[in-house]
């Protein structure tokens, strides 16, 4: 079987260590910014940040704690497939079948796995922008919304089998790159990847944004989970350190009513497929 991969030998990131612009030593961080937008060609995603910071506030919240001793967990899986090793954050399990999503460095492949045979479907071979995937989760059926990052942030609806892979609709062009998604009465929630910059439950529905609270809202959502009746707990987390929120939300009232900031660490899982 062989395996598609493009080469990469610049590290990605819009404040990576390549993008910074020195003068005399220091390093000139509004035009690292800047030049660091330019080229990861995230302009737009950059624009929509601005907006938000003017055009939205954080969301009220309840009640604040700090309990760094409570860790949560980005997760990952380490898939071994013929002495290759593919790295995914998202998937999707259903019956009788898997569904992996490639998060490489980069790699942008879906895996779909049943008892009778492994396939590999590469979409966005051609595509450059499309470093990774994101996130899937299931409409119905054999329908999904697919995300990804990081230059080219689509939402993306694919039918996906073992015999197929087709998108069949472009739902966002743009900041479309969400990280989290869970499904509740109907309505299926996504949540942004947005570092530094607001992040907010998106409603894929309805199309509304509920902004996360000040404490949390420049964090990236990594995971949303059901908690019980019209609960949902989300975790978020800063970049490239080890802090994060573990916050509820109320789907029914779309309030945030507790908020909590913990410890983040990343979780390996190993899995043979």
């Amino acid at each position: 079987m062989k395996f598609f991969e493009r080469n990469s030998t610049r590290t990605k990131g819009i404040l990576s260590k390549e993008n910074r612009v020195l003068f005399f030593g220091i390093n000139l961080f509004f035009l690292q910014v800047i030049l660091g937008v330019i080229r990861e060609k995230r302009i737009i995603e950059f624009l929509w940040g601005l907006y938000c910071f003017i055009r939205y506030k954080p969301s009220p919240l309840i009640d604040y704690k700090v309990n760094l001793n409570l860790v949560e967990y980005s997760k990952f899986k380490l898939l071994k497939l013929n002495n290759n090793i593919i790295v995914s954050r998202s998937w999707h399990y259903g019956a009788d079948f898997k569904i992996f999503l490639e998060y490489g460095q980069p790699g942008s492949r879906f895996i779909y796995v049943n008892s009778k045979s492994t396939t590999i479907y590469s979409p966005y071979q051609k595509n450059n922008g499309v470093y990774h995937i994101h996130n899937i989760i299931n409409l119905e059926n054999d329908r999904y919304l697919v995300s990804t990052g990081d230059s080219c942030k689509y939402l993306d609806e694919y039918i996906i089998n073992s015999e197929k892979c087709i998108m069949i609709k472009r739902h966002l062009n743009f900041i479309g790159g969400f990280t989290a998604s869970i499904k509740i009465k109907n309505n299926i929630l996504l949540g942004t990847d947005f570092s530094y910059r607001p992040n907010y439950l998106y409603n894929f529905n309805t199309k509304d944004k509920y902004f996360l609270p000040k404490e949390a809202w420049l964090e990236y959502i990594i995971e949303i989970n059901n908690l019980k009746d019209d609960l949902i707990c989300i975790i978020t987390k800063k970049l490239n350190t080890s802090l994060g929120h573990k916050i509820v939300f109320c789907t029914l009232t779309k309030n945030y009513l507790n908020a909590m900031q913990v410890s983040i660490e990343d979780d390996f899982i190993y899995e043979t497929i």
